[in-house]
């Protein structure tokens, strides 16, 4: 559900130094792209696992690196790849916990980023916090159960999306150069949109003509 976020932030912090290297990092995203895009329920907790590491490294860098002051260098890469390994087992162990915690997790920076940052911005910052705790707290109780009980459709919908952006991300970098990408920009940014979709869509519907007996939350 996350690999988008994972292989985004992969490719910009990394230096892939030969064309070799380029060409098979992108393969090996656009494999796991097809993969997630039209196997993501059938490989349940292998996309859990993969979702608890991806949350886990940007609570790790992106909260406590920031509570730390320690973002951006060697102690905020550590913390991020601590919560990783520790969010992936978490993953592993507590399968139904975990997907207890991804609804609260998303509820909760939901609930709080958006009425923070308006508060904020309109020079309310103490009345924004407190609001954004509260309404954090809601939704993330919310999202909690109601991702549980809708978890099936919903996983499947957002794997395929997930899936199909990586993979119209990982052909683009194969096959376009990065002077075409930038003086096109608009035509790639509209293309990107409309693929990723009819992807997303067609990948879907095979999901869930392949898993419409199975629970793999229960098998």
């Amino acid at each position: 559900m996350t690999d988008s976020i994972l292989v985004q932030f992969i490719a910009s912090q990394i230096v892939l130094s030969t064309p070799t290297a380029v060409t098979v990092f992108y393969i090996a995203t656009l494999l796991l792209g097809l993969l997630t895009a039209f196997f993501g329920y059938r490989i349940l907790r292998f996309s859990l696992v993969l979702d608890g590491v991806t949350i886990g490294f940007v609570v790790g860098v992106g909260v406590f690196g920031v509570m730390l002051g320690e973002m951006g260098n060697t102690v905020g890469l550590i913390l991020g790849i601590a919560c990783a390994v520790l969010f992936g087992l978490i993953a592993v162990k507590a399968c139904k916990a975990f997907i207890y915690f991804i609804g609260a997790f998303f509820g909760g920076f939901i609930g709080f980023f958006i009425p923070w940052s308006i508060l904020s911005s309109l020079g309310l910052d103490p009345v924004g916090i407190v609001v954004g705790i509260v309404l954090g707290i809601l939704f993330a109780i919310l999202l909690a159960k109601g991702f549980y009980k809708m978890f099936k459709p919903l996983y499947i919908i957002s794997t395929a999306f997930s899936g199909a952006s990586v993979i119209f991300l990982s052909i683009l970098n194969l096959v376009v150069d990065v002077d075409t990408y930038n003086a096109n920009l608009f035509a790639f940014a509209l293309a990107e949109i409309v693929l990723t979709i009819l992807i997303a869509v067609f990948a879907a519907k095979a999901q869930f003509k392949m898993t419409e007996d199975r629970d793999m939350l229960n098998d």
